[in-house]
């Protein structure tokens, strides 16, 4: 039997009826009385009546998608927050094109007098720190640009990531060091040496024990950070650009200018595979929450989508200048990308699809680094500014 979305329920009051509605209660009237409640003035009536929509099926999903456009900032969230649980392939696009074509940049930040080389957002999404070419790493309010502490040094770090505590900043430097310092205070905790040459990146494990660095040399080296110990070296065969390490913490990743992506195993430091297939350096790699696809860009002006369990590529994008930086979004639905000074544009594309969202917007130089807050709602980019996106 159909079932009659305006059908009343138990407990519902029904327009038109003789019953007599309690003091302070809501007339309801099945998908009708969901509509003429969201249509009330009273924020608290419109709110219960989102909750009261996704009983109606396909119609009550509807009335929740519109609500993404109400005045009222809480009932769009609200709205958002409960599409986000219906796992309907149409609903989540949806929400892609809304959350992205809803993005504006809040604020810039300029904490640096010069090229920002890196930036990581705090797992606590309220913090950022960043390096730039003027020898600083900085730390600060994400949301209020307000600047914490600045730390100046002798040499130019290139790299920081956050620890999955929250406590510890780790920078790769120009000086051919690691640095790990307190994130509160930054304050030096301990300094690891053994590159040859500039550390270009650095990544630290999902259990905040083992940190990756890459260097100009062409080596990857996989430290025990608390120990001051290198475990191993690997090896590409010209500079290392970028490194990763896999959400379950199993695999590192390398990007190099030897036009190779390599997988290795963390615990043994084997090789698991070499992806092959840009032309010229790789700059930037990324791999999805549910560690199944990574995203590389390259100075060949191209982004590639590769099934890692295939050890295959799924799509590639061109794009109008060499790709600088990308960044998938937690969702796992989406990711982004930032290019180069003759382009100088962030593009937001469906992950699965490779079809572009959106322009988002651009840059007076190059998008040098890209990253999403772990809640997905704010984005930051730079270049020799900073700037932060999100939901107004």
């Amino acid at each position: 039997m159909t079932e009659n979305h305006n059908q009343p329920k138990e407990y519902d009051v029904v327009l038109g009826s003789q019953v007599q509605a309690a003091s302070g209660s809501v007339v309801l009237g099945g998908l009708e009385g969901v509509k003429k409640r969201l249509g009330n003035a009273v924020e608290a009536q419109r709110i219960a009546a989102l909750y009261e929509a996704v009983k109606y099926g396909e119609a009550g999903l509807n009335l929740v998608i519109q609500a993404l456009r109400d005045e009222s900032r809480k009932l769009r969230l609200i709205a958002y927050s409960i599409l986000q649980k219906i796992p309907d392939p149409i609903i989540q696009e949806t929400l892609q094109n809304y959350l992205y074509n809803s993005l504006e940049c809040l604020h810039i930040i300029n904490w640096h007098s010069s090229w920002v080389h890196s930036l990581a957002v705090s797992p606590d999404g309220r913090n950022l720190v960043t390096c730039g070419q003027d020898k600083t790493i900085a730390m600060g309010d994400l949301h209020r640009g307000k600047q914490i502490y600045r730390l100046v040094y002798p040499d130019t770090p290139m790299s920081v990531v956050i620890s999955p505590d929250g406590k510890k900043v780790i920078g790769g430097y120009h000086d051919n060091t690691v640095k790990v310092l307190d994130f509160q205070t930054g304050q030096e905790i301990c300094t690891l040496k053994g590159h040859s040459k500039w550390v270009t990146s650095v990544a630290i494990s999902p259990n905040g024990k083992i940190i990756v660095s890459g260097c100009g040399d062409g080596n990857v080296k996989v430290w025990d950070w608390e120990r001051g110990q290198v475990i191993y070296t690997l090896k590409h065969l010209d500079v290392v650009y970028c490194v990763a390490i896999s959400p379950d913490g199993k695999t590192v990743f390398s990007g190099s200018r030897d036009c190779t992506i390599k997988g290795w195993h963390l615990e043994t430091g084997k090789e698991i595979c070499t992806l092959k297939g840009h032309l010229v350096s790789i700059r930037s790699i990324a791999i999805s929450p549910d560690g199944q696809v990574l995203v590389s860009s390259s100075e060949d002006e191209t982004v590639k989508v590769w099934d890692l369990s295939a050890e295959k590529e799924i799509y590639t994008i061109k794009h109008p200048d060499w790709v600088s930086a990308i960044a998938i979004n937690p969702d796992g639905q989406t990711f982004v990308s930032g290019c180069g000074n003759r382009d100088k544009m962030i593009r937001v594309w469906n992950l699965q699809t490779g079809k572009e969202i959106l322009t988002l917007g651009e840059h007076t130089n190059t998008v040098g680094c890209l990253a999403f807050s772990p809640d997905g709602q704010t984005l930051v980019s730079s270049s020799s500014d900073i700037k932060v996106w999100g939901l107004r």
